[in-house]
């Protein structure tokens, strides 16, 4: 599991424009330029490389609606085992867990991965990056937002804090609820980013055997082997067979 960068402020919505979407630091500029300026085998890297950091994005997402589901069940956990009528020591101790796990939701909430917030409030444009797609163009790819920020669920266990009340079972429920439908938002994302990852794979690989058809005499040296010096050799006379006929 990737590890997060936790925030402490300030809130997601204002670290993401309404103008434009937010990006993830890579060579994005880099596959604006002139496509002359680079081989498809650059390319290909380059790709790969943004798949990869995608990929780690969303494990970081996963990992903190993990972690927040685990919030919700476990004070969920708690109220079950309070009495219908808890003493002012029960109900003191309550509101300290409460505040506990409150804690602990919010900055899971406010997670982020290269600096880049994890869940935004529904409102900010998502996280985007640029990969090629399998009709061969290069598209914009937006990473699965679930913008749980907005969910109202979770934002009425959070605003318990500044009530003064204690959320109930039912509304942890509901909030566990929402968290799985994100899950499922970022199980069909990393679906789409596999499916382009086979494709780029392929490409590659079409690719490297192209490059070895072009250069038969580079498929000779096997650097790996152990005659690596003596396939050197070989190639060298090669080339020089033909001056050492030459006699004066």
């Amino acid at each position: 599991m990737v590890k997060t960068e936790h925030t402490t402020a300030p809130p997601i919505a204002s670290l993401r424009t309404a103008n434009s979407p937010e990006h993830l630091p890579f060579s994005t500029d880099v596959l604006r330029r002139s496509k002359s300026s680079f081989s498809q085998a650059s390319r290909c890297t380059v790709m790969q490389d943004n798949i990869r950091l995608v990929q780690s994005f969303m494990n970081a997402q996963q990992g903190a609606i993990n972690q927040l589901f685990k919030q919700f069940q476990l004070f969920s956990g708690y109220l079950e085992q309070l009495t219908p009528n808890p003493s002012a020591a029960s109900q003191k101790h309550a509101w300290s867990v409460y505040l506990m796990h409150a804690q602990a939701v919010d900055s899971s909430l406010r997670a982020s991965f290269k600096n880049k917030p994890l869940f935004g409030d529904g409102g900010s444009p998502p996280v985007r990056v640029h990969l090629e797609f399998p009709d061969g163009l290069i598209k914009a790819f937006d990473v699965p937002d679930p913008a749980l920020f907005s969910v109202l669920s979770i934002r009425s266990f959070l605003s318990g804090v500044v009530d003064h009340h204690l959320p109930s079972i039912e509304l942890c429920n509901a909030c566990m609820m929402e968290l799985l439908d994100a899950l499922s938002d970022i199980h069909q994302g990393r679906e789409e980013l596999s499916r382009i990852a086979k494709q780029m794979k392929r490409k590659e690989k079409r690719l490297k055997n192209s490059h070895h058809l072009q250069n038969p005499n580079l498929s000779r040296i096997n650097p790996l082997g152990g005659g690596f010096f003596a396939s050197i050799k070989q190639w060298m006379d090669t080339i020089l067979r033909p001056f050492r006929q030459i006699r004066i």
